[in-house]
């Protein structure tokens, strides 16, 4: 299903810069691979602009089900982008835009520590369940434990190694008072594919122990740059 999306937003990325006010297309396959005339499509993407607003959808025609939605603002990636899933339950499976929820202290992953001087002894948050070959490996290159994660789980896909597809996908995402991970958002995107590893590889961040501020759990705002790059003969993913 995720190769699917993935071939369906190739298609459908290229209807963003012509398209004006709403669209409609027909297709006999989601594939979209080819249009055809509306009496025998079984699927149409519905296109509309507004401005600086784009949002397309994707829609199976004879359930009236959405199966694909996303949107950009002046031409970049924009909101949550929603998918469907086998069993047709709608979900987001990317959100696009920073978000900088109140009440949360920036934490530099890299540096581990705060961003800003602040009075107090300053806990870090730490990964829990952690393989004890990241911990020796982040101990021994002396660099966060986030980092070594992030480089032992992160898949480069298929799609996006054989198109040449790299750069750097901006991301964040929360720590709150219990260690849970969330508002997790894309802030600067590459390209859909290597997006939607990044958020893919977020969202499977376990549980950590909570940052703390003189004993007492804070919550936290971390920005993580994960860099897809690939050299003549072999793939290298940092972070």
């Amino acid at each position: 299903m995720t190769k699917l999306i993935s071939q369906i937003m190739l298609i459908l990325i290229a209807f963003t810069v012509s398209a004006q006010e709403t669209t409609i297309r027909y297709y006999r396959s989601i594939t979209l691979q080819r249009e055809t005339e509306k009496e025998k499509a079984r699927y149409k993407t519905v296109t509309t602009s507004i401005d600086d607003f784009l949002q397309i959808d994707l829609y199976q025609i004879d359930t009236g089900k959405l199966i694909l939605h996303k949107s950009f603002h002046k031409s970049k990636p924009y909101g949550k982008w929603y998918a469907a899933t086998d069993d047709n339950t709608l979900h987001n499976y990317l959100e696009y835009g920073r978000f900088v929820p109140p009440g949360h202290y920036a934490y530099d992953f890299e540096k581990e520590q705060l961003k800003d001087s602040i009075l107090g002894n300053f806990t870090k948050p730490s990964l829990t369940g952690v393989d004890e070959n990241i911990l020796k490996r982040a101990k021994i290159r002396g660099i966060s434990v986030l980092v070594v994660w992030i480089n032992v789980n992160i898949q480069y896909p298929v799609e996006a190694q054989t198109a040449r597809i790299q750069g750097e996908v901006r991301t964040q995402f929360t720590i709150d008072e219990t260690g849970s991970i969330g508002n997790i958002r894309i802030i600067e995107g590459v390209h859909e594919i290597l997006d939607s590893e990044s958020y893919r590889l977020l969202k499977s961040l376990p549980r950590m122990l909570p940052a703390k501020l003189d004993d007492k759990p804070v919550k936290l705002y971390v920005e993580v740059p994960i860099r897809f790059l690939q050299v003549p003969g072999n793939q290298i993913i940092k972070l």
